[in-house]
């Protein structure tokens, strides 16, 4: 009766934490105690041959995905207050208690006779040292790229960690040291720029951030999207239940979640963990870019990776992992949704094969072409601009797929950048040879195929058909390379199954080859890791700087010196990035137009780009405030900016006044009218 009401009986930190010692270390400790309470009671229900830690990893992660899913009802039903969202834990803890095992049932806990504590000692120590070189440098100015910062050759410390993992895998021992070390590997490489950069990362992590707030402080925001919600009920819960700090929860949710999430869901595929899988080297293949911040779309990756990853019987639960993607962004939901329905529609009787052969076909071809169909939808809906035309969708050579076949004889950097150039292409003929060498015997062996093969399709479309023009030139392509993100998630089973098949072969093969690959996938890795964020180097070129303090400091300079009028501002998107955390959603004008420039295609981002990369002019100035109805304008130009000097110089004799902030960091010009 007591491990009945375990989940409940963890209800009482909770409560604690929500009114009585709202403090982020206490909310942390019951959150742990609430997710293992709720994790042992699911687990072993949901994964039954699964050994115990297993259990409570997947049953942790029911329990948040439950979170996410009932939180956003929560949001769209109700008003979001401190007792809304207990009442979410307290419905999951309910449903913990009587679905979970009795204790007899419980899969013990066999202690590994294998131990390799040099191995994962020494992995061990290479990732502190990793982590020690990234907790003593920051990013607080603005940088092209956190590598101008922290020296790419500590990637050597990961490098050896992989190495290390690889190692304790392939020696078929430690399994769960190996479990943990690979865990902690990922986490390391999707973590970087949480730790580093304290004023924040990108653009729509501080977009996303503001909206948790103002929906905490209000219960709810208008209009209410028909998306994010996933994202949003995860940090309010964590926000007003656990007392965290929106901040660094927003900037550690999905690197954490994706680490640890995704290995626990693969290893747990299998039945026993007598010994770790090479299967698990596959994820040194993730597409690591798509988890190094938070937002809706990369949480919906993670909820993505989790359903196809987990063992597929009970379908409850990744169809419960699929329903969270959906809510969290429903175009990386859609493959997992998909995903979902093929296994099941696989798993028909005999006596339904047919119709169920026929179900799949008409799935996956309409799967094929449902992003573009509701694109078209929401484009004729929103009244956007939307272009379309088959005319290039033969011309596959026009697809933008990166590739890298030169040299600039640099054996580090050609090396590097011949997988970075080259990873979706070596993904695909991975997943191919492993395609064609998977036993056909296995059920459903085919679906992430089909899965991938109809999100691939979609990119096509998307990429040779489409020119999304209510979008900046530089994100048309943003949507259609997600979908190619989906698909290389979708063809990692297949590169699993290869490299199965690889590592038994040469099981009798010279000890070299065995090194060899080792040190193949390790160098693979860091590769992967340094091009998971912006670079700047002499194989590419980042254009986006970070946040800085110059930025915050000419937000509150731009709201005094407008001392209450209604104004606009025309900045580049650090800028607005700042305003958006430090004013929130504070002035929209008619027409839905934001007194700062969005960069997603806004207007007013259109007239800053006109001002900064043709002649700065008055008659901009006045289209944007006339765009907007307002007759107080401001432009700022950092001194980052390419031609900032002349662009400064051209405005100076247009604008009204000027002034700078930051050591000139920062020149704001004002215009009346």
């Amino acid at each position: 009766m007591f491990r009945k009401l375990l989940p409940l009986l963890a209800l009482g930190p909770v409560i604690v934490s929500t009114y009585a010692l709202p403090q982020a270390w206490f909310g942390t400790l019951a959150l742990l105690s609430y997710l293992v309470a709720c994790g042992l009671a699911i687990g072993p229900r949901l994964a039954p041959a699964t050994p115990r830690p297993l259990q409570l990893g997947l049953g942790a992660m029911v329990t948040i995905a439950g979170m996410s899913i009932l939180g956003s009802a929560v949001y769209y039903s109700a008003t979001v207050t401190s007792e809304s969202l207990l009442l979410v834990l307290i419905v999951i803890a309910a449903i913990a208690g009587v679905v979970q095992k009795p204790s007899d049932n419980l899969k013990s806990l066999v202690a590994d006779p294998h131990l390799d504590a040099g191995l994962f000692t020494l992995g061990l120590v290479a990732i502190l040292g990793w982590w020690l070189a990234v907790l003593t440098h920051d990013v607080s100015e603005p940088v092209r790229s956190l590598w101008s910062v922290l020296e790419p050759f500590t990637l050597i410390a990961l490098g050896l960690a992989t190495a290390c993992t690889l190692a304790l895998i392939l020696r078929r021992r430690s399994a769960y040291l190996a479990l943990i070390l690979l865990a902690a590997l990922l986490f390391s490489a999707t973590s970087v720029a949480a730790a580093m950069y304290g004023l924040g990362y990108g653009f729509d992590p501080f977009l996303h951030r503001a909206t948790v707030s103002h929906i905490a402080e209000h219960g709810t925001i208008t209009p209410k999207p028909l998306y994010y919600i996933g994202q949003y009920a995860l940090e309010l819960i964590g926000v007003k239940l656990f007392a965290l700090p929106l901040a660094a929860l927003d900037a550690f949710l999905v690197p954490f979640l994706a680490a640890f999430g995704i290995v626990i869901a693969l290893a747990g595929r299998q039945a026993s963990l007598k010994a770790p899988s090479i299967m698990l080297a596959s994820l040194l293949f993730l597409p690591l870019a798509a988890f190094v911040q938070t937002t809706p779309q990369a949480l919906a990756f993670v909820f993505t990776a989790w359903t196809l990853f987990t063992y597929p019987r009970p379908r409850l639960v990744p169809a419960i992992f699929a329903l969270a993607a959906v809510i969290t962004h429903p175009l990386a939901g859609i493959g997992a949704i998909v995903y979902v329905v093929l296994i099941s529609l696989d798993d028909l009787p005999d006596r339904y094969r047919s119709l169920g052969l026929a179900s799949i076909a008409t799935v996956t071809l309409a799967a094929a072409v449902a992003v573009p169909l509701a694109f078209v939808a929401q484009a004729k809906l929103a009244h956007l601009s939307l272009s379309f035309s088959l005319q290039n969708i033969f011309k596959l050579w026009q697809l933008p797929i990166s590739s890298f076949l030169t040299t600039q004889y640099n054996a580090w950097g050609d090396t590097a950048y011949f997988f970075i150039g080259n990873t979706f292409l070596i993904v695909l003929v991975l997943a191919i040879i492993g395609i064609i060498l998977t036993p056909k015997t296995k059920s459903g062996w085919y679906v992430p195929g089909l899965v991938a093969a109809a999100m691939f399709m979609n990119f096509i479309i998307l990429s040779l058909s489409f020119d999304f023009t209510f979008l900046i030139a530089y994100e048309r392509l943003d949507f259609a390379l997600r979908l190619l993100t989906l698909t290389t998630l979708f063809l990692l089973p297949y590169v699993a199954v290869l490299f199965s098949l690889i590592w038994a072969k040469l099981q009798t093969a010279p000890v070299g080859l065995r090194v060899g690959l080792v040190v193949l996938l390790s160098i693979f890795f860091v590769s992967n890791v340094y091009a998971a964020y912006p670079r700047h180097d002499n194989y590419a070129r980042s254009s986006g700087f970070n946040v800085g303090p110059a930025d915050f400091e000419a937000v509150t300079a731009i709201e005094q010196s407008a001392a209450g009028q209604d104004y606009i501002v025309l900045s580049n998107q650090a800028l607005a990035s700042a305003a958006i955390q430090e004013l929130g959603f504070k002035q929209y004008y008619h027409d839905d137009i934001f007194f700062y420039p969005i960069p997603t295609g806004g207007p007013l981002y259109q007239h800053f780009l006109t001002m900064v990369e043709e002649r700065p002019s008055t008659d901009t100035i006045t289209a944007a405030m006339d765009l907007a109805g307002v007759d107080l304008a401001f432009f700022a130009v950092h001194d980052y900016w390419w031609q900032a000097p002349q662009i400064i110089e051209n405005t100076k004799t247009l604008a009204d006044d000027w002034f700078a902030v930051s050591d000139n960091a920062v020149t704001i010009f004002i215009f009346t009218r």
